[in-house]
């Protein structure tokens, strides 16, 4: 029972509904619902939405029944920041993209990126801003020092590389021991779906 149409099954049973009963109810054609609780079909769209209803239970719920558990996956992903070092914001776009491709896939993956997306977001505006403003300033000569302007800048963008780094490395210890735990502060949302 791993797919969308068996948890459309057992909540059919529960509530008591014939099979025939169901799609009526639904407003669907009765070998559309034999296909999807069979496997056979997938619903989609309008269809998963008339079930829902039927059964007043939310899609969140059926789609969340079809998430598999990978913590290898969530790793990765976490890993996948480190990138940054290599990619300028791949720190940023390459989790982003795992993230938009693989949310309804894996089990947690909806937490974990929306709150590491969060936390990149953060960290890009610091570590690329911080250059930027101590340019600003030495271009329009408001620093009196520019040499201590320059090493507070390389300070700030080092420090900023280490606390990455060892936030990426407790994420990855930790979904070893327990996938549901976010290692990543929420400072700013940007991101709240």
């Amino acid at each position: 029972m791993d797919h969308i149409g068996s948890k459309i099954a057992e909540a059919r049973r529960q509530q008591g509904y014939s099979q025939e009963a169901l799609a009526n109810q639904a407003g669907i054609n009765l070998r559309t619902l034999q296909r999807i609780e069979s496997g056979d079909n997938e619903p989609r769209g309008a269809t998963l939405r008339l079930l829902c209803e039927a059964l007043d239970i939310r899609m969140e719920d059926l789609v969340e029944y079809n998430r598999k558990e990978d913590p290898s996956f969530l790793r990765w992903f976490y890993l996948s920041t480190l990138l940054g070092c290599v990619i300028p914001l791949g720190n940023l776009l390459i989790p982003l993209i795992l993230w938009l491709t693989n949310r309804d896939r894996v089990l947690g993956l909806q937490e974990h990126g929306r709150t590491l997306i969060n936390f990149q977001i953060v960290w890009c505006l610091v570590i690329y801003g911080v250059p930027m403003i101590n340019a600003f300033l030495l271009i329009f000569h408001v620093s009196p020092v520019p040499l201590a302007s320059l090493a507070l800048m390389v300070g700030v963008v080092l420090l900023g590389f280490a606390i990455n780094f060892i936030m990426v490395f407790m994420a990855v210890y930790r979904i070893n021991s327990d996938v549901s735990k976010t290692v990543f502060p929420s400072i700013i949302s940007f991101i709240r779906a």
